[in-house]
């Protein structure tokens, strides 16, 4: 869509190069007329002041010929500079209504993949990304690494504190994920309390340290509400890409690790 829209607004613009080309080549020829006339003024009146007269006014009469010649190329030159401008004023507009469309296509795409919630990738955007990444992966061979996580005790701050705590508890957790990954991975919400990070070029030595680094920072955090204070924790499930297994292989054992970290006591990563 926006390559078409490129194409258009490219051939447009030729266009109104070309007719500017043509407008600027019949100002230069009336220009060439005018100075010729004048020429032609200046000879007659040197003959004249010579004694010398043609019968039957011949200057008049091409002086005559070459005003007509003039004023029909001037009439022409209008023509073409008031088209020249109505032109220019419709591709002006036109190129705001295609910068509008195609913001309304980025901000409709940006939405189709993000979270409402938490502003990270949606799961459908995830589905994408992996498969892209498998596929990445079989032309390169480059490691690659995600990350499972889940809120420990999630249940229970909804049960105490209620959804709209909850609701910002993992708005936290969100912001602690975007800050710990680099631009070049991609932070998702796998679903309810749970994230997925997937660290590019990342073998999984370097995606232990990295979750380490997202668990020891959300520990710390401490929530304050009507006098009671709380902290969260989380467990990561950490799992590299392996030759030839489907996405859905990589996420199973990346639960498994998470329930794993779940099953020994919470609050850590397994990978």
């Amino acid at each position: 869509m926006e390559s078409l829209f490129k194409k258009v607004l490219t051939t447009q613009d030729k266009m109104s190069d070309n007719l500017e080309d043509n407008i600027r080549f019949v100002e230069e020829d009336i220009s060439q007329d005018q100075e010729l006339m004048g020429n032609a003024e200046e000879i007659e009146q040197i003959l004249r002041e010579e004694g010398i007269v043609f019968p039957g006014k011949p200057f008049n009469k091409f002086m005559e010929a070459f005003d007509s010649k003039i004023a029909g190329k001037k009439d022409r030159l209008g023509s073409m500079t008031e088209s020249y401008s109505k032109i220019e004023s419709e591709l002006t507009e036109y190129k705001k209504e295609v910068a509008q469309l195609n913001e309304n296509i980025r901000k409709y795409r940006q939405e189709t993949i993000t979270d409402h919630l938490t502003g990270l990738n949606n799961r459908k955007y995830m589905d994408i990304k992996l498969a892209e990444e498998i596929v990445r992966f079989g032309r390169h061979g480059q490691p690659f690494c995600i990350l499972l996580m889940d809120i420990d005790n999630f249940k229970n701050i909804n049960d105490i504190y209620g959804h709209i705590v909850g609701d910002q508890v993992i708005k936290h957790l969100a912001e602690v994920v975007r800050f710990h990954v680099r631009k070049s991975d991609f932070s998702f919400r796998y679903g309810g309390e749970e994230f997925l990070v997937l660290l590019l070029n990342t073998d999984i030595e370097n995606a232990v340290r990295i979750a380490e680094q997202i668990r020891a920072k959300v520990e710390t955090t401490n929530f304050t509400l009507k006098e009671k204070s709380f902290v969260i924790t989380v467990t990561i499930g950490v799992a590299q890409y392996m030759e030839g297994e489907s996405v859905e292989s990589l996420l199973e054992r990346a639960d498994k690790n998470l329930y794993n970290g779940k099953r020994f006591g919470k609050n850590r990563v397994i990978g």
